[in-house]
């Protein structure tokens, strides 16, 4: 071993030489095998870290395409469903198809709707809003002003479009991929396709597209490949294995072909497109990022400074400067046990020592000071998300609400008029108030409330009942906003082609310290797959995993994340339904007296 001879050497020096020189020698000896050491080390591990860098880099351009993209046929389906959920839309498209439709009333709902669109195509104007009839024949197409081209597209003489008539139909939403429609016009055109499918019935009346220009996706790719073609190639495959777009523009109808070595492929699916994010990755990629000879030349030398700089600090350190270097070495590990109430001082060092003092101490304040603002800054966010989740009110109840009183008083003189105004106003006054803490017994009267303005919507398709002891309405205290969401979901989803009267049942018990509330419907229950689909988001926001949520169920998700922050992990929601058996959504939270 070099070190054995390198001690043995010492020991067998002359008895005239110093003490301080050979403590130089030691120390150059292991200094030198220790640098040229972790040298090597250091040389293999960057170059393993760097080729790994590679692989994550090109993992998060992946994913980042197809957020950007999920991004955009989001906004797509939400633009959708709020014009589609409109009653002016759904009467115009459905009385626009009746042989009686008067022009007078064309030309009055058209300048309707004309408004209705400007108001999102003002947002996103590089996007196409057209609608259909139930024979896909075009009958609307809001303005598009950056488009000089016949923007309706012609679903009706698609082919694609006629293959997958039988999938659009059943589904609420269809994405249409880029290069599928229009192709004759002089871009090309991707979006998303949404059928408006009557409550009591599955067949479609009509339908809407909202459509973009490929160029838009095309930028996406071109924003995220920060290297040369020959370098980085990204593409969009679909679910056929058809390459729907790639960062080098070669894209009609090609089939997607895995690169030969030694590229690297890293892929991403897309939940909402169902697309796939291919990254191909050439071998000089990894030169271009760093060059792993160049770092073992750069390591060499800073081992040949550090070992210079070492045998100079070897000659200039003494005892008087050692102590107090030890002593704040003992102060770090107090530190480091989490006691930061100690000080050094400063009164009698040397100016070096005094600096190190100096910053030890400014460290130690400013770590206690970071703590304490993190723990208050955890206090605000927890606050602000209860805050901000407790006023997210669901625009589709309000919406229909105020279309329900519209078409009352439009109609006829009756008193469900009234009945609507004051619970409307209950409901909106309810909403504004501060407190986020309530009696069970308000927030069931809040529930009521909501029932009152539903059951004049539905007539007799819809009834409800409380089973609660006055005496847990009496002492119990609850999050404002939590049973509201679950009743709106049953009326929404669960009674959707029942058949029959849907009936909701709330009730509430104490078990072992708990209230646990259950809110239970007759309709048609949560098909399986889907089912253990939102008990598992619930379990992974209460273990804080995240567990985004989609916007079909953003209100389950909100009351189960604002008790699972306000209360902990244990409480929250859970989900039991059965195929035409109803559902049951049970509350849990602990016994918050008054």
């Amino acid at each position: 071993m070099p070190l054995n001879k390198a001690f043995a050497a010492l020991k067998g020096a002359p008895r005239t030489l110093s003490l301080t020189m050979k403590v130089i020698v030691t120390f150059l000896v292991i200094i030198t095998a220790a640098m040229i050491a972790m040298g090597m080390i250091s040389y293999y591990q960057s170059k393993s870290y760097i080729d790994r860098q590679n692989v994550q880099y090109a993992g998060n351009v992946a994913t980042n395409v197809s957020n950007e993209m999920n991004r955009y046929v989001e906004e797509m389906n939400r633009i959708s469903k709020i014009l589609l959920g409109n009653a002016d839309v759904q009467r115009y498209i459905e009385e626009s198809q009746s042989p009686d439709y008067s022009p007078l009333q064309r030309l009055n709902d058209y300048n309707e709707m004309t408004s209705l669109v400007i108001s999102f195509t003002s947002v996103r104007d590089n996007m196409i809003i057209n609608f259909y009839d139930r024979d896909m024949e075009f009958f609307f197409s809001g303005p598009h002003r950056f488009l000089n081209f016949e923007s309706s597209v012609k679903l009706r003489d698609n082919p694609w479009i006629r293959e997958n008539r039988g999938s659009i139909d059943a589904r609420d939403l269809y994405i249409v991929p880029p290069n599928r429609i229009d192709r004759g016009l002089p871009v090309q055109l991707f979006g998303v396709i949404r059928s408006l499918i009557p409550i009591d019935d599955n067949i479609p009346v009509g339908y809407i597209t909202i459509t973009s220009d490929t160029q838009i996706l095309q930028n996406i790719l071109d924003e995220n490949r920060l290297f040369s073609k020959d370098e980085m190639q990204i593409e969009i495959v679909g679910p056929d294995g058809t390459v729907l777009l790639d960062s080098n523009g070669e894209t009609e109808g090609r089939t997607y072909e895995l690169a030969e070595s030694p590229a690297q492929v890293i892929t991403h699916r897309s939940d909402v497109t169902d697309w796939t994010t291919v990254i191909t990755v050439r071998g000089n990629f990894k030169n271009a990022l760093l060059d792993a000879r160049s770092l073992r030349n750069h390591l060499l030398l800073l081992t040949s400074l550090v070992l210079v700089g070492s045998l100079l600090l070897v000659v200039l350190l003494s005892s008087h400067v050692l102590r107090p270097i030890r002593k704040m070495i003992q102060s770090m590990r107090i530190v480091r046990k989490g006691n930061f109430d100690i000080e050094l001082s400063e009164e009698g060092l040397d100016y070096e020592v005094k600096q190190l003092y100096g910053g030890f101490n400014m460290m130690v304040s400013e770590i206690k000071k970071l703590i304490q603002k993190i723990y208050n800054d955890q206090i605000v966010l927890k606050s602000a998300q209860m805050d901000a989740l407790q006023f997210q009110i669901n625009p589709h109840f309000l919406y229909n609400t105020l279309q329900t009183m519209e078409a009352l008083g439009e109609v006829r003189d009756v008193p469900e008029i009234q009945t609507i105004a004051q619970s409307l106003g209950r409901l909106f006054q309810y909403n504004i108030r501060g407190n986020h803490i309530v009696t069970f017994r308000e927030e069931l009267d809040h529930v009521g409330t909501y029932f009152e303005i539903e059951k004049i919507r539905f007539r007799d398709k819809l009834d409800y009942s409380f089973r609660v002891e006055p005496e847990l309405l009496e002492k119990c205290r609850v999050l404002k906003f939590i049973l509201q969401p679950i009743v709106e979901n049953c009326v929404l989803h669960g009674f959707r082609n029942l058949g029959r009267a849907g009936v909701i049942t709330i009730e509430a018990e104490e078990k072992d310290g708990f209230l646990e509330i259950r809110v239970a419907d007759n309709g048609v229950g949560i098909e399986a797959g889907k089912l253990h689909y939102l008990n598992a988001k619930l379990r992974e926001i209460s273990a804080n995993r995240g567990g985004g949520a989609t916007n079909e169920w953003v209100g389950i998700f909100n009351v189960h994340k604002r008790l699972v922050n306000y209360y902990g992990a244990p409480c929250g929601l859970r989900i039991d339904s059965a195929g035409n058996k109803g559902t049951v959504v049970v509350l849990t939270q602990p016994i918050a007296e008054i």
